[in-house]
């Protein structure tokens, strides 16, 4: 049943008697002014049984533990410990001096029934309620879009571990739901150590040895997927039976006597552990490589509050969540300007959002040849009349159109051969310079002539470094890395810690609550 706080002073209120030695404008003296405003224990009632159980630690000071646990970083038991001897938390949450806080397994079960309700996302969404009424946010303005890594909280797995722990996870759920299944497919498989946890016991130093196990492992995957084949399985089964086929096929191949081997290389949207499936290979540059999310933020540059949050495996490219970013073009009359960098310069990306009704100051990949011959913007080129003329003055009309809506121009051979300015043009040998064109040209086109200009350069500039500083609040004091397993609730966590420093920043900004205006700034 739902708890409720009592808001009847006690004897040794922390208040009371020790409020004093919380400095005004520190989050722990806010909170206890603004805290019961913020939450309210009918704003979580949906979560609890209204008839049946034991009254529940109230879900307003459960929501308010999970704030300041956010913000300073701590696990759910250093967390209960702040609770029970921390004057500061005693303060900020409204407790007595006494208070024992409660078990950390309220703080586990708090976040599952958020995750399984309907409004999983409320406390977020709250502060922006909040920050909307108070004039902080609206429909018009300024998003800066970016992305940052969050590290996995599992380590990254080898072929060999992958395989023989997705094949002993898929036996364990069988041993629960299908005995049968589970007998017929441990009678197919050659090896019979997958009840065991890490790897098997062979001479590593043997290259044979090692290669003969992969062939082995790969073999009894298949032969368990074969045993499946045509039977009704549990979500869960299901779920691991594809992992096992996703893992046994991601990182080998079949040589020519038939035997599987390991091939060279990383597969694309490589699974990397089959305790967090979610979590992919990342990067942020050629250099920079990571295992794990990448959390894509939307931040109003004004106010330096996160509007919008989500997050991704490490693999998936910034520009794709764009759009999901910026619930604002949704709403009637919205006139938001997005700034992003390159990594968001696509065409489709560009075309995207300013479908959408956005205006972009986006950066968008410098034009260039490969090898560092001419670019496209030396030729001049006319799309509408299917023209192109070289920097040597050859023109050619010979364009082909590509089904995507793009298209290529080709020069003629004999022309480009004897060209004074070839190897400054083309390095194909048997064949004329072509110029391949992709949908989206000419808008990219318009994009690279506005990103020289006065106008773009004092928005960007401006605005772009905003979000760098919003993501360091974002990722100091524990953000930087995965609590949890699984991207609903590395998302949850790391939406948790945007609502965390929101509240912070607005209060920085001023946030109080009257009667007479309820949230405004001071």
């Amino acid at each position: 049943m739902l708890g409720t706080v009592d808001h009847q002073t006690e004897l040794l209120d922390a208040d009371q008697l020790c409020g004093h030695l919380i400095p005004e404008d520190s989050i722990h003296r806010k909170l206890a002014v603004l805290g019961d405003k913020l939450f309210s224990d009918r704003d979580f009632a949906d979560l609890y049984d209204r008839a049946r159980g034991r009254h529940s630690v109230p879900p307003s000071l459960v929501a308010k533990v999970m704030l300041l646990q956010s913000l300073e970083g701590t696990s759910d038991r250093e967390t209960v410990d702040r609770v029970r001897r921390d004057i500061g938390w005693k303060v900020a949450l409204g407790l007595s001096l006494q208070d024992d806080g409660f078990h950390p397994t309220v703080l586990t079960y708090f976040r599952e029934r958020l995750r399984k309700s309907d409004e999983p996302r409320r406390i977020f969404d709250r502060f922006k309620q909040v920050a909307t009424e108070a004039g902080l946010l609206t429909t018009r303005g300024v998003r800066v879009l970016d992305s940052t890594p969050v590290l996995s909280a599992v380590q990254t797995q080898d072929t060999v571990s992958l395989i023989k722990g997705a094949l002993r996870r898929l036996l364990t759920l069988l041993a629960r739901t299908n005995a049968a299944t589970k007998a017929a497919i441990e009678s197919a498989l050659s090896r019979d150590d997958y009840a065991h946890r890490g790897k098997p016991a062979i001479d590593w130093d043997d290259e044979a040895s090692r290669s003969m196990l992969v062939d082995e492992l790969v073999r009894d995957a298949l032969a368990a997927l074969g045993a499946l084949e045509g039977k009704e399985v549990s979500g869960e089964v299901a779920d691991a039976a594809e992992l096992l086929a996703t893992v046994a096929g991601q990182d080998v191949y079949q040589d020519d006597d038939g035997n599987f081997r390991i091939r060279k290389g990383v597969a694309k949207d490589r699974v990397i552990s089959v305790v967090d499936p979610d979590a992919r290979h990342g990067h942020k540059s050629k250099s920079r490589h990571f295992d794990g999310y990448q959390a894509h933020v939307a931040v109003d540059p004004e106010t330096e509050l996160v509007t919008e949050i989500e997050v991704a495996p490490a693999s998936t490219h910034e520009a794709e969540l764009s759009r999901d970013l910026l619930p604002e073009l949704n709403e009637d009359h919205a006139e938001v300007t997005v700034v992003a960098d390159s990594a968001y310069g696509s065409g489709a990306n560009l075309k995207t959002l300013q479908d959408a009704g956005a205006s972009t100051v986006i950066k968008t990949q410098r034009d260039k040849n490969s090898w560092g011959g001419f670019p496209k913007s030396a030729f001049q080129i006319d799309l509408d009349a299917r023209i192109a003329t070289c920097p040597a003055g050859v023109t050619t009309n010979n364009y082909i159109s590509h089904k995507d809506g793009g298209g290529a121009f080709r020069f003629p051979t004999e022309a480009c051969a004897s060209c004074a300015l070839r190897s400054q043009c083309t390095s194909a040998l048997s064949r004329g310079r072509s110029i391949t064109f992709g949908p989206h040209e000419q808008l990219l086109s318009e994009t690279r002539v506005f990103q020289q200009t006065k106008e773009f350069k004092a928005i960007y500039n401006t605005k772009r470094p905003t979000v760098e500083r919003v993501i360091y609040r974002m990722v100091r004091n524990g953000g930087r890395k995965a609590r949890y397993r699984g991207r609903v609730k590395v998302g949850e966590q790391i939406r948790l810690k945007a609502a965390a420093e929101n509240i912070v920043r607005m209060l920085r900004l001023g946030l109080v609550w009257t009667a007479d205006t309820r949230w405004a700034l001071a």
